[in-house]
């Protein structure tokens, strides 16, 4: 028996015994710290328990974020923006962002380097894989899993589409960083003994500008890990420094598809 089947039922066995999920958390917590099961097996089980509930809209990539290219472009020129911007997978749209018409993996486009000025993206393009944003996390890792899907497109209500989900994504939100010291809220921005600021990515544009007393704006996106990308133009890579509106940035975290932790120092001084 696998190891995920023997976790699911060890999470059913013992929430049979326990009124809440609360309850629940605390005992593995316990079981954890008193050496009955592994640090990291208990860490993953509440990761499982606290996403329970979450759906996949929480941590998809948002349709502002998404790097796509057309599917009438060149081989040539999909490869550009994979070097630009790193990413193995790129949804393919026709024309616009809502008519998704497949996906590029670049692994099979290197196939066909001899060919690459005649051959276009929509030639090696397989079909989309698509969630409705509402779809509970586990559900949707279940099913990618069984399906071997890597990305999948999330569309809301109306069809439209609202983002993407990779099933690194997924994972991570299971197993995280399973060997750091493990913390239970999530913290949004810490102040440095230096002045600098660390920012978890997700924070709000607003939130970050009062921190730092400084006025960071877009009409586009609202968040800070947002405000990054649109700047640069791409998602930077753990380790860049660089400089935006008098402000330095590091990047401390961060995945192919999303930044996570930021350190953002002034480089000025208000008047």
């Amino acid at each position: 028996m696998g190891s995920g089947e023997s976790l699911k039922r060890l999470i059913s066995h013992i929430q049979g015994k326990v009124s809440s999920k609360e309850d629940l958390i605390e005992i593995i917590r316990k079981a954890a710290e008193g050496n009955i099961i592994p640090e990291h097996i208990g860490i993953m089980i509440e990761r499982i328990l606290e996403i329970a509930d979450k759906d996949v809209e929480e941590v998809m990539v948002p349709r502002v974020d998404m790097i796509v290219v057309k599917d009438d472009v060149s081989l040539r020129d999909a490869i550009k923006i994979y070097k630009k911007w790193g990413y193995s997978k790129l949804p393919v749209v026709h024309e616009r962002i809502d008519n998704v018409v497949g996906v590029l993996y670049i692994k099979e486009l290197l196939k066909y380097l001899d060919k690459i000025e005649t051959m276009k993206v929509k030639d090696l393009a397989i079909k989309p894989y698509f969630i409705p944003y509402s779809k509970n996390v586990l559900d949707a890792l279940k099913d990618m899993q069984a399906k071997r899907i890597s990305i999948a497109l999330v569309v809301d209500e109306f069809g439209s589409v609202a983002g993407l989900v990779t099933l690194e994504d997924l994972l991570e939100e299971i197993v995280g960083e399973i060997w750091e010291e493990f913390d239970r809220e999530e913290v949004l921005v810490e102040k440095q003994e230096d002045g600098s600021f660390v920012f978890n990515a997700k924070i709000e544009l607003d939130e970050a500008s009062r921190v730092l007393e400084e006025e960071l704006s877009s009409e586009e996106v609202n968040t800070l890990g947002g405000f990054i990308i649109e700047h640069l133009e791409r998602v930077p890579q753990k380790g860049e420094k660089f400089e935006i509106e008098g402000l330095e940035f590091e990047i401390l975290d961060a995945t192919q598809q999303r930044l996570k932790k930021i350190r953002v120092k002034k480089m000025r001084s208000k008047e």
